[in-house]
């Protein structure tokens, strides 16, 4: 999806489109708050049946989505929104399309969370996968006859959301519970409770997140939006992947807490950070040294401008391992109000970082993906060493383990980018010697324990 799209309505139609998501992103960002952790978090504390707490969260994001809306239709009937919340962007069908996009993907992605939190993820992934291979066929269908565009791209993403909701509440064992106003109260008092440390981080989470993106459209334009976007969107690829994962041991973690098991916390920790770390290094490092011939196979030349935010934004990718990993950590541990402390200070100073530039310079890709990855990079660092610190790991040898694990792999990928093989050849070569490391080491990747491997 991240390459047939770009590829084909190119870099200016793909900044728009990305610019207008993101706006509607920080709209539900900075109303709903970090609700979608709470939401997780009270699924696997059984605190509350499910049905009940699925009862008041649909309550809770229809009203979010009402307000939206009510945003919406100011912003697009004023000259004032026009001009300084869309930075000009006047496609009213554009602006009512990624409405409706938001609205249905914010949806999904709750739906993906609970199935996660309720030990349904192979069942929803299948009917994720399945749904998103019929949209790519779709799509490719569209090129082919050569009818593909951007209004095309939004209808059948919208219906290919419906389906998907048909097959998950088909298939997923989902339900929701009568309204009662006493209940409603007493899971919106916990919700508050849990969310009050928060609050702050969530304002300044999202001014953050989107002012870099608002930035760079007013300097640099809808291209460099698209450029910024497509390199984000290559390097995150194995974000996608790990966030299930991190979704189940939250939910793991935060049973632990509940019998005040550290140890079992501290074992989950250990023993599935370097496999994911393992992995995930593998993946953004390749991309990194490969990064121009990346962007070549897979959007074309006309993203070439893309190559070094793409190098950045690796490494900003592969620290996700680390920030999604202790963040849900510190949730699930209740330790809400450090874990706002330490976001919303280092953010804040972001947030000064672009309202300068705003009125002194121009933003263009590349800026844009080293201020978020240094500022990403600080805000991971500090929850790191505090989570190592709770949980008495021995600092040393955690960090010179993750270091051997770096430079091994990035020796590997840099003299094989020497020998100038093909793309495919080099990854297929990188692949092997990476296994073949595993099972020197450490089996980082857990493959002597796989139970394929046994039988």
């Amino acid at each position: 999806m991240g390459i047939l799209i770009p590829r084909v309505i190119g870099p200016e139609a793909y900044g728009n489109f990305n610019y207008i998501l993101s706006s509607y992103s920080f709209l539900f960002q900075i109303l709903m708050f970090t609700s979608s952790t709470a939401y997780i978090y009270f699924l696997s504390s059984d605190r509350y049946k499910s049905e009940d707490i699925n009862m008041f969260y649909l309550f809770f994001i229809s009203t979010i989505s009402l307000i939206v809306f009510i945003i919406t239709i100011f912003s697009t009937c004023t000259q004032i929104g026009i001009q300084y919340f869309w930075n000009g962007l006047d496609n009213y069908y554009l602006l009512y399309f990624g409405f409706l996009y938001t609205i249905l993907l914010n949806l999904y992605q709750r739906l993906i969370e609970f199935s996660d939190s309720t030990q349904q993820t192979i069942t929803s992934e299948k009917l994720k996968l399945f749904s998103r291979l019929i949209i790519v066929l779709t799509i490719l269908t569209f090129i082919i006859v050569d009818m593909f565009n951007i209004y095309f791209y939004f209808i059948l993403s919208i219906l290919n959301f419906i389906l998907f909701f048909i097959l998950f509440f088909k298939y997923i064992s989902f339900s929701i519970s009568k309204f009662n106003f006493k209940l409603f109260k007493a899971i919106s008092n916990d919700f508050y409770i849990y969310l009050k440390p928060l609050i702050l981080f969530s304002f300044i989470s999202a001014i953050y997140s989107y002012l870099g993106k608002y930035v760079l459209q007013s300097s640099g334009g809808s291209i460099e939006q698209g450029y910024y976007n497509v390199a984000s969107q290559l390097a995150l690829i194995p974000v996608i992947f790990i966030s299930s994962i991190m979704t189940i041991y939250m939910s793991e973690m935060t049973k632990k807490f509940q019998i005040d098991d550290i140890d079992g916390v501290k074992d989950i920790f250990l023993q599935n950070i370097f496999k994911i770390y393992a992995i995930h290094t593998f993946i953004s490092l390749f991309m990194l040294v490969n990064a121009q011939e990346i962007l070549i196979i897979s959007v074309g030349k006309q993203f070439l401008d893309a190559t070094q935010a793409l190098q950045f934004l690796t490494i900003f990718s592969l620290l996700h391992t680390f920030g999604m990993l202790s963040g849900n950590l510190f949730f699930s541990s209740g330790r809400n109000k450090e874990y706002s402390i330490i976001n919303s200070t280092t953010m804040s100073f972001g947030i000064i970082v672009f309202i300068y530039i705003l009125f002194n310079f121009s933003l263009n890709a590349t800026y844009l993906a080293i201020i978020m990855t240094l500022f990403y990079g600080i805000r991971v660092s500090i929850q790191l060493i505090i989570n190592i610190n709770y949980l008495k790991i021995k600092k040393k040898l955690f960090f010179i383990e993750l270091f051997l694990v770096t430079i091994i792999i990035l020796t590997i990928l840099i003299l094989l980018s020497w020998l100038k093989f093909n793309l495919f050849i080099n990854l297929l070569i990188s692949f092997f010697i990476l296994i073949i490391i595993n099972f020197i080491f450490k089996d980082y990747m857990n493959i002597k324990s796989l139970k394929v491997l046994r039988k």
